[in-house]
């Protein structure tokens, strides 16, 4: 059985760009069929132009979404953390044993606990849900005279 595989690539002249396959959207498929659509889900600075292209097929647009995302985050030495995602918002947050206060978002992929922790005696645990908005397109790849087609998609973000 013929089958297509999806690499992605991205590059953004500000922050970064976060591509995934939309495992909803694919019920789960990794490897995908000539002619059948192949959703992905692109997380990036909605203040940048994106520009999606692909070395074979068509490219859709599908429409925006938004994820929540849930992670342990460890406050040893520094108040703020980096997440991969861009954020829209904090939705909820947990201290797992010490508090070290609120939870706050300071920048696109950044937030900070209101206590400075200290390796020394004051350190902090917290599982942080935020949301995150991304643009969902889709791959189309028509037939091929090939056992396995490989095509890469490319996102590039632009301050324009």
């Amino acid at each position: 059985m013929a089958s297509l595989s999806i690499t992605f690539t991205a590059s953004s002249e500000t922050g970064d760009i976060v591509i995934e396959l939309d495992d909803d959207r694919n019920n789960g498929k990794s490897e995908f069929l000539y002619g059948e659509k192949a959703y992905f889900k692109v997380f990036y600075d909605p203040s940048l132009v994106l520009y999606v292209t692909s070395s074979d097929g068509t490219i859709t647009s599908e429409g925006n979404g938004q994820e929540i995302v849930e992670d342990d985050y460890e406050f040893i030495s520094d108040s703020e953390q980096t997440v991969s995602k861009p954020i829209m918002s904090i939705v909820d947050y947990t201290w797992l044993g010490n508090s070290l206060g609120t939870i706050s978002k300071t920048g696109l992929y950044t937030f900070e606990c209101s206590d400075t922790p200290d390796p020394s005696n004051n350190i902090g645990v917290a599982r942080v849900r935020y949301a995150s908005q991304f643009a969902r397109y889709a791959v189309t790849v028509g037939s091929k005279p090939y056992d396995t087609y490989n095509v890469v998609v490319s996102c590039v973000g632009k301050n324009e």
